[in-house]
């Protein structure tokens, strides 16, 4: 009898050795997919960087483009063109009127017939 069972422990050591080596074949299967997967998920966010910063550079240099015609076209040389192609009259040349301010001022206010008291 004892003949039998160590035939039958050989047997099932043998198999113990077979399941080890299919689960470290199976790790290490699961290790390198997930290491292919994440290389993979690093170069499509290399590239969807490299992309935003282009797109970056590009609206950069239309924001200076942009600055640049507004600086011209707020120049004075630009804006008095403007004036005299549309034939109008600049605010600097037109006549002053200034608001009295003093004490009797306020007193013709204050008894102005048309001046409504509530």
């Amino acid at each position: 009898m004892s003949s039998r069972n160590r035939v039958k422990n050989s047997q099932s050591l043998q198999w113990m050795v077979v399941v080890k080596y299919v689960l470290i074949v199976g790790l290490m299967s699961v290790l390198g997919l997930s290491y292919i997967l994440c290389k993979n998920q690093i170069m499509r966010i290399a590239s969807e960087t490299a992309e935003k910063e282009g797109e970056l550079q590009r609206i950069v240099e239309r924001n200076k483009q942009l600055f640049a015609d507004i600086n011209r076209l707020k120049a004075p040389s630009e804006l008095q063109r403007k004036v005299r192609n549309k034939n109008l009259v600049l605010v600097v040349e037109l006549p002053h009127v200034r608001r009295d301010t003093g004490a009797g001022a306020s007193l013709a206010r204050t008894y102005s017939p048309n001046l409504r008291t509530n």
